[in-house]
């Protein structure tokens, strides 16, 4: 690609590559090909017959640039990324991208260091001004609502909890159903921490029930759905149930 001096291509192949040393090697690894891939998709961003096409490579690796600073618990770099990603997606309509953003702020806001409920609050400020209506519950299929969004002082796991919501929403929204099952796993498994583990087995079970309807489900994901309903069954005890599950 750089012989060819096809920068687009140049970029997604130092996107691919970070996100594959972010597995094998871990985040010091990944990041300088997700920086490098961002510079160029930036400067395709001035071309105008590929500016659509190159802000939304541009919001995905800012996407993941916030994951890679999450896994080394750099979260204010990590947010800070976060919102710049959620800008172009809301600019550009991208419910997916805006759904990814929202999971991986959701899962941040849930870690040790300070800040971060502070951090969330002003990225719905910026982002999600209009999430304020109740909500409950939905069948696997149907767009699940947000819940009323929370107030600041609120805890982490509320402001998780209200950002898995919107992450699975969108990722139902916007048709991504690996994307809704792992929203549903990683929203199931807050519930089930809080102590709600009656919609926590809902949820979960909804998971695995989605992940048996698609062919093409990875492994893992069943694996840690199927876990996952496990657990919440045996915090119900219902030890018979759990086995089954497992």
């Amino acid at each position: 690609y750089q012989q060819l001096q096809h920068a687009r291509g140049q970029a997604l192949t130092l996107h691919t590559t970070a996100q594959v040393l972010l597995t094998l090697q871990g985040p010091e690894e990944a990041l300088p090909p997700s920086q490098e891939a961002l510079a160029l998709f930036r400067q395709l961003v001035t071309q105008s017959e590929l500016r659509e096409l190159a802000r939304d490579n541009e919001a995905r690796v800012l996407n993941s640039i916030a994951c890679t600073h999450i896994v080394a618990k750099e979260l204010k770099d990590g947010f800070e990324a976060l919102g710049l990603a959620l800008k172009i997606f809301r600019d550009i309509e991208d419910a997916h991208g805006e759904a990814c953003s929202w999971h991986a702020a959701a899962i941040a806001c849930l870690m040790p260091q300070g800040g971060n409920c502070e951090a969330i609050s002003q990225m719905a400020d910026a982002h999600a001004p209009d999430d304020e209506d109740e909500a409950s519950l939905v069948p696997v299929g149907q767009p699940r609502q947000v819940s009323r969004r929370p107030r600041q002082g609120d805890p982490a796991e509320k402001w998780a909890k209200w950002a898995f919501e919107r992450a699975l929403k969108q990722f139902q929204e916007s048709g991504d159903q690996i994307g809704e099952i792992a929203a549903r796993h990683s929203l199931a498994g807050l519930l089930v921490t809080a102590g709600d583990f009656e919609e926590g087995v809902l949820l979960e079970r909804q998971a695995v029930t989605l992940c048996r309807k698609m062919p093409a489900a990875p492994p893992r994901l069943f694996a840690a759905t199927s876990l996952g309903l496990s657990r919440a069954l045996l915090m119900l005890g219902r030890i018979g149930d759990a086995r089954m599950a497992a």
